[in-house]
């Protein structure tokens, strides 16, 4: 339990410094971020006004910030504590962990850790710009399909599940038949590639559907401010 407490503790710490050090290059970087009292004391014009992000392409800044919570948690998790991924079985008054994942999948952390710095570089670039750009639907797009290409490469073989695991399982559910076990986790590996590719699809489709009603705005002819 005080290895699970830890591993999240420093999750949340790294992930608490990297929105801070976000929201400092906003800030320090983005031109449509508020500008201080010093530089909003002159006159106010019309012009001033921040584009407003058309319906669907904006960004609520909260949904990055819990994006990049979850991803630098996670990515902490399999890097430095993987053997907290498990289940997790009282044994008297101790909590025993049986590890989920085998050794099978370590060689796959690497690719893992490049698709989750990606996909949390994303998610500074949506709280650094607070709407959907071409660019960034790209950006999104290459990092969906990496993970996957990796997602199918990992679920394709159910020695992903540790031998520990699967033991547990037959112990708690199949003791009837030991060949269920083996199956279950077969079976469960099939059912999260459908659910990879049904994922990349919807993905695809939402950022399909962003890049069309970015060209529906640009092709729009822009609404401009007199200055008084």
């Amino acid at each position: 339990m005080a290895d699970l407490l830890g591993g999240i503790f420093n999750a949340l710490i790294s992930a608490f410094g990297i929105v801070t050090l976000i929201f400092a290059l906003n800030e320090r970087f983005n031109p449509q971020a508020p500008e201080s009292g010093k530089a909003a004391a002159g006159k106010w014009q019309p012009s001033q006004l921040p584009a407003r992000p058309a319906s669907g392409l904006q960004i609520k800044w909260g949904d990055p910030i819990a994006a990049i919570v979850f991803l630098v948690i996670f990515l902490v998790i399999i890097n430095l504590n993987l053997d907290l991924i498990g289940l997790y079985l009282a044994d008297g008054e101790s909590l025993r962990i049986v590890p989920l994942l085998s050794d099978y999948f370590r060689q796959f952390i690497p690719w893992i850790s490049l698709s989750l710095v990606l996909a949390i570089l994303i998610e500074g670039v949506k709280l650094f710009t607070g709407r959907w750009t071409i660019p960034l639907v790209i950006g999104s797009l290459a990092q969906k399909t990496l993970s996957l290409i990796i997602s199918l490469q990992l679920f394709a073989d159910a020695r992903l599940f540790s031998a520990d695991f699967i033991s547990e399982m037959q112990l708690i559910f199949f003791s009837a038949d030991k060949t269920l076990a083996a199956d279950f986790a077969v079976q469960t590996c099939r059912v999260l590639r459908i659910i990879a590719i049904a994922g990349f699809v919807i993905d695809v489709l939402t950022l399909g559907w962003k890049t069309i009603r970015i060209a529906m705005i640009k092709a729009d002819k822009p609404i401009k401010f007199t200055e008084v």
